[in-house]
């Protein structure tokens, strides 16, 4: 077997412990983050204030990959709790943006806030410079699985 091969054959278990990481993370982020978020409302609000950016809907959901009536609802929760205000595009008069406000950026920084002692726990147990050198290459693996995302459609 070629090398190729070989990476192509542990590609799924690498994937399959991403997964599970992605299960265990949501588990714990949503018993410690503000009362009744959940990981695709933080996942929101993340996106946008990590980027600084306001975007349309169909934008974030297709960046989010999930249907327009799921992210619909998403914003529909945030709207509601005053974490997002959603107004008319400029570019577009017909369709709408979506921006976080000064609420939807204290709630980002109180649900990070809560995680912390749980991250620095789990920092604690784990070997010196591994997340430094794995960080790496999973930014790489996310950006080449980011550029297939509409290959996929």
């Amino acid at each position: 077997m070629t090398e190729k091969t070989d990476n192509a054959e542990l590609l799924f278990p690498y994937l399959n412990e991403v997964m599970i990481l992605a299960q265990l993370v949501t588990n714990t982020f949503e018993r410690l983050v503000p009362e009744g978020m959940t990981m695709a409302q933080f996942g929101v609000l993340n996106h946008l204030c990590r980027l600084g950016i306001s975007q349309a809907p169909t934008e974030i959901a297709r960046v989010m990959q999930v249907r327009k009536s799921t992210m619909t609802s998403t914003l529909g929760t945030l709207l509601r709790a005053g974490y997002i205000v959603i107004g008319p595009n400029q570019k577009d008069g017909r369709a709408k943006i979506v921006s976080v406000t000064a609420k939807g950026r204290e709630a980002r920084a109180t649900a990070i806030d809560r995680l912390k002692p749980e991250l620095m726990a789990i920092s604690a147990l784990l070997p010196e410079g591994m997340l430094a050198s794995s960080m790496q290459q999973l930014r790489r693996l996310r950006k080449l699985m980011d550029e297939r995302r509409d290959a996929l459609v």
